[in-house]
């Protein structure tokens, strides 16, 4: 026969597994999540209406639970990264699959500055830059009239970029950007920048059903783009001629779930009930 004793130890234990079984206040968490082109999203049930805590690597905060839910969205980037989720007095530990970046944040402003400004300039103007280039090996050996020649064209083609880069200057990326950053808010296509780490990991570019058509606005996307293919490796003029061919129509449901893929860099088109965007990634 058990004695009484025992009997209260046995009671007791259960009421404390009991306890901490009710205590749970997360379920439903799965151990590893990849990113979703620019964030990961970690999900669950939480049993308390109180906010759900976390903390990774980079950063922390809160979220609130919505009808027993809760959804953490947390930034790509090249690391893989730890996740400590908390309610009441459950923690848990998540982690994030590490994801591919379209490159160096610096080096992809820097090269698309650079084809902004040529951009702008008459073709006529872009054409003489390119001669310059190809001639550059060569002006030690000729002549010395053709070096004078090419000297007085390198000033003015010098002068001619000079004012481009002025006049291209609202328009340029910032040579520094920490996180998630919106530019160009008053344009027609906002552009949002995702960079971790020093590593640019997605660009998104959304424009509205009404720029949709407008011709400038969609000339001014255009150029966004090209540019945007250019300083991350990607084929422009391929992209160029395949989101024409998408986006002739000018309707909304012709650009949902398309996805231009040129040298590993992916262009996928999409919708959202007020938007249409372009979402660019590695």
């Amino acid at each position: 026969m058990i004695k009484f004793k025992q009997w209260s130890l046995m009671i007791g234990v259960a009421a404390v597994m009991l306890l901490s079984a009710c205590g749970q206040k997360l379920s439903h968490v799965k151990t590893s999540y990849e990113h979703s082109d620019v964030v990961a999203v970690i999900k669950g049930d939480a049993a308390s209406q109180g906010d759900v805590t976390y903390k990774t690597p980079t950063t922390r905060g809160q979220v609130k639970v919505d009808d027993g839910q809760f959804r953490i969205a947390v930034p790509t980037t090249t690391q893989a990264q730890t996740v400590t989720i908390q309610s009441g007095g459950q923690k848990l530990t998540r982690n994030v699959k590490a994801a591919s970046a379209l490159g160096t944040y610096l080096k992809i402003a820097t090269k698309y500055n650079q084809a902004l400004v040529v951009a702008v300039l008459p073709k006529s103007v872009q054409v003489q830059i390119k001669q310059m280039t190809a001639m550059q090996s060569q002006v030690s050996s000729l002549p010395p009239a053709q070096q004078l020649a090419l000297m007085q064209t390198e000033t003015q083609l010098k002068q001619a970029l000079a004012k481009a880069q002025t006049a291209t200057k609202a328009q340029q990326l910032p040579t520094t950007v920490n996180g998630q950053r919106k530019l160009f808010a008053k344009t027609t296509s906002p552009m949002h920048l995702n960079v971790q780490d020093g590593h640019l990991m997605s660009v998104t570019i959304a424009m509205t059903p009404a720029a949709l058509k407008s011709k400038p606005a969609l000339q001014q996307l255009g150029m966004q783009l090209e540019l945007l293919a250019t300083a991350t490796g990607a084929n422009a003029q391929q992209v160029g001629t395949q989101l024409q061919a998408i986006m002739k129509s000018g309707s909304m449901t012709n650009l949902s779930r398309r996805t231009i893929s040129s040298h590993g860099v992916k262009f996928h088109l999409g919708t959202t009930l007020t938007e249409m965007y372009v979402l660019v990634t590695k």
